[in-house]
């Protein structure tokens, strides 16, 4: 089972869950929302602009469909609660 941590620093860069496995990291913002804007990955770029190893970054929500973007450089896979 991967190793899973909630993070968050003192100047409120975080992400609602990491999970590592092995030496790879997944980043994953969890939303409420049903419409996917890409301010709701913020975090997600903020964290990985600070860590090493990452993997993915993940944005979980209501959506209706998977999509992918990119945001400054980053690419954020947004997944809808039912693809889980």
């Amino acid at each position: 089972m991967p190793t899973h941590f909630y993070l968050q620093t003192k100047t409120k860069v975080g992400v609602d869950l990491l999970i590592q496995r092995e030496n790879l990291l997944e980043l994953v913002e969890i939303k409420g929302t049903r419409t996917l804007t890409p301010s709701l990955a913020e975090q997600l770029w903020l964290t990985n602009a600070q860590l090493k190893n990452v993997k993915c970054c993940t944005l979980v929500g209501a959506f209706d469909d998977t999509r992918s973007f990119e945001m400054h450089g980053t690419l954020v896979h947004a997944k809808p609660w039912h693809e889980l």
